[in-house]
C-alpha cells in the first residue's frame, strides 16, 4: 500500500504548486499591442518622444499666453 506514488492521495512534487502553468498564454490586448509594437518599439520610440515633446511644448506655449498675455504685449 505504500509503494512510491502508488497512491493517489500521495503528494506529488508540483501538483499544487506547480510553476508550470497547464493554461494557455494570455493574449495581449489590442491597446497592449499597439503600446509595445507602435510606441514603445526601439525604432519608433525616439520619433514618438519627438512629436510628444513637440505637441507639449505648443500646448505649454499656449497655456502661457492665455494666461500672462495681457502682460506681455501691450494693449492698444
Amino acid at each position: 500500500m505504500s509503494s512510491k506514488g502508488g497512491s493517489y492521495l500521495s503528494a506529488q512534487p508540483g501538483f499544487l504548486n506547480s510553476s508550470v502553468s497547464r493554461h494557455a498564454p494570455i493574449q495581449p490586448s489590442w491597446l497592449q499591442r499597439f503600446w509595445a509594437e507602435e510606441i514603445m518599439h526601439p525604432a519608433k520610440f525616439w520619433g514618438n518622444m519627438s512629436v510628444a515633446w513637440s505637441v507639449g511644448f505648443f500646448a505649454l506655449g499656449v497655456l502661457f499666453f492665455r494666461r500672462a498675455g495681457a502682460i506681455l504685449l501691450p494693449m492698444f
